[in-house]
Parts: C-alpha cells; sequence; structure tokens
C-alpha cells in the first residue's frame, strides 16, 4: 500500500474520531439517566429548604419579624406564669416510679370524693392507680383486660365514683405529611377505643370499639353534666380531631 494511502487512512480516522468527540460535547446523557451519586452535588441546599419550609409552614418563608415577636410573646409567658398561684408550689415527684411503668403520664384524674385515689394514664405503660396520693409509694398498675398500653384520657363519673371511662391509644399525625415534606407512617401506641368500668377499675367493657382500626387514639373525654349516659370525647379521626357522642 502505497504512503499517500497510508495518509489518507491516518487523516481520515482523526477526523472521524474528533467529530465522535464533538457530538458527544453537544449532546450529553439526559440527566435522568444519569446517577445522581456521579452529579457532584451532596444534597445540602435541599435539606436547608426542607427544614425551612417545615418551620415557615403554611407560608413559604419565616417571616422577617417572627424572631422578635417570638421573644416578646415567650416573654409575656413567663411573666403570666409567674402570676399564677400554683407559681409558688414545690412539686415533689410522688410516681410511679416502678421500672415496669416505662411511658410518658399523659393523663390525670383524681376520685372527687376521696382526693387521695389517683389515676394516672401512661403512653406505653397503661393506667396506673395509687391510693395514697400524698405518699405515692403504692402505685400499681390496672388490668384492663384489653392490649391498650397509651391511655390517652382517664375520667371518673363524679356521681358515681365506681364507674370510670379511659381513651385509648396515643396516636401522633398518623398518615399525614408534615409541613407538606414527611408522610408519617408510624405511629404512638395502640388503643381499642374507650372502656368503661363500673366497678372502679376491676375490671373493664367496651364502650367504643375501635379493635377493627387501631390506629386511632382517644386524647379526651368528657361526661355530659346533664346526662351523664352521654360521653363527648375528642379523637384523632377526620384531620386528628373530631367530636364523637357515645350514648
Amino acid at each position: 500500500m502505497s504512503n499517500r494511502l497510508w495518509l489518507f487512512l491516518l487523516v481520515a480516522a482523526a477526523f472521524s474520531l474528533t467529530a465522535a468527540s464533538i457530538i458527544t460535547f453537544r449532546h450529553p446523557e439526559p440527566a435522568e439517566a444519569r446517577d445522581p451519586e456521579d452529579s457532584g452535588t451532596s444534597g445540602a441546599m435541599q435539606s436547608l429548604d426542607d427544614w425551612s419550609r417545615a418551620r415557615a409552614y403554611p407560608f413559604n418563608d419565616i417571616p422577617p419579624d417572627a424572631y422578635m415577636k417570638a421573644y416578646q410573646a415567650s416573654r409575656k409567658s413567663i411573666k403570666d406564669l409567674s402570676k399564677s398561684p400554683l407559681s409558688a408550689a414545690t412539686w415533689e415527684p410522688i410516681g410511679p416510679l416502678d421500672s415496669d411503668s416505662r411511658g410518658r403520664t399523659i393523663s390525670v384524674a383524681i376520685n372527687p370524693l376521696n382526693v387521695n385515689t389517683v389515676y394516672c394514664g401512661s403512653a406505653s405503660g397503661g393506667l396506673w392507680r395509687t391510693r395514697q396520693s400524698s405518699i405515692g409509694g403504692d402505685w400499681t398498675r390496672v388490668s384492663l383486660g384489653y392490649p391498650a398500653l397509651g391511655i390517652g384520657s382517664v375520667v371518673i363519673d363524679p356521681a358515681d365514683t365506681n364507674t370510670m371511662y379511659v381513651g385509648t391509644g396515643e396516636v401522633y399525625r398518623y398518615g399525614v405529611a408534615v409541613g407538606g415534606l414527611i408522610l408519617r407512617t408510624t405511629r404512638g401506641s395502640y388503643g381499642v377505643g374507650i372502656l368503661k368500668s363500673t366497678n372502679a377499675g376491676a375490671t373493664w367493657t367496651k364502650s367504643l370499639d375501635w379493635t377493627y382500626n387501631q390506629q386511632r387514639g382517644v386524647q379526651q373525654i368528657k361526661i355530659n353534666p346533664s346526662n351523664r349516659n352521654t360521653l363527648v370525647a375528642a379523637t384523632t379521626v377526620f384531620l386528628f380531631e373530631g367530636l364523637i357522642l357515645i350514648c
């Protein structure tokens, strides 16, 4: 093969490689086809934006004068608390301190006819009772007979203190996006609705049966003073709050 032919082939090959490089440069691989980890970004800006949106919700940004307003509001709250008759009170822990109680106390009920008898509902330790509230050393767990560890409300009928109601389950933001960002698919402790006792907590029966859907919680119960057979219960149904009449 002649030298001129070899030279022609080398020049043609070089031209082809150069053209291919130009085409590749001008037509990069689509962004969706590339691995995000190869983009070189850390995601820090997105994390900061999410942090801001969660705190500014429902606004797009935190108002520029919000910090000072929040400071002034907190100082006013402190002044209001200092005027409370409870501000001079001395608090001492009375329990329950048992290692099996595990959980925050989220509800309290005092027997109106015997203030030494106090019931406490915990977030994950069930229902507890003391008959010596001034001492607080005899806390015992009240057996409900149902799988309810979270007790959001405890109510004693003032007309008949043997009649009691407990609202079970502690649910927070189940299945709802926080600030439109994170969908919470977990929950607190399971409940089975509202339980009723007519013998001061010795035995319990179902008043509101939610065993078919335990992703709910009863947070507050009130007895109608004009009709003791009617209760009003604030629950986590329908956007985390609702009123249900139970006769």
